[in-house]
């Protein structure tokens, strides 16, 4: 049905195990700025290409070595893939599909990462910033955004209360 609308959007290029992962030229280099390693640009485009069974692989293997680093991780790396994409969404190179298996994997990502991130966290004190109360309104299904802050506002030690999607005006 897309491809009636817009080109394919191939992945990445490139292997794993030494090789580069970038695309071809530093134009279509999203990572070229943040100074990544090879795993993390992995995760980087596991996030980006929405590949949930492959972040948890790649999350599992930073952790294994790195799991004081799990905060730096979700900040520097999964976060500027998911901008990124909303970047792309935004140009009409990406489409809906694209956010939601994105949000998927940094979902699974982040789950790997979550009894980590409370250790490695930015916020070291033991009280909360505050509370916010999160929810989509009643006739928009659409709640990706909502749940890529309410995990990022979590990871910054903020107490969030979800409501869910499809919520009337009386329950808020």
């Amino acid at each position: 049905y897309l491809d009636r609308f817009s080109a394919p959007i191939p992945e990445h290029s490139g292997t794993v195990g030494g090789a580069s992962v970038a695309p071809a030229t530093d134009e279509e280099d999203p990572t070229k700025n943040l100074k990544l390693d090879e795993l993390q640009r992995e995760i980087f485009f596991d996030v980006l290409d929405g590949k949930k069974e492959k972040i948890v692989e790649d999350a599992n293997k930073f952790i294994a070595t790195r799991s004081n680093e799990s905060f730096a991780l979700f900040l520097n790396v999964m976060t500027p893939a998911i901008r990124h994409l909303g970047d792309l969404f935004g140009k009409r190179k990406r489409f809906i599909p694209h956010l939601v298996a994105a949000a998927e994997a940094m979902k699974a990502g982040v789950g790997v990462l979550q009894p980590y991130l409370a250790s490695s966290n930015a916020n070291k004190s033991d009280q909360k910033p505050g509370t916010i109360v999160f929810a989509t309104v009643k006739g928009d299904i659409h709640d990706i955004g909502k749940n890529i802050c309410i995990l990022m506002l979590k990871n910054f030690g903020f107490e969030v209360i979800d409501l869910g999607r499809n919520v009337t005006m009386e329950e808020i």
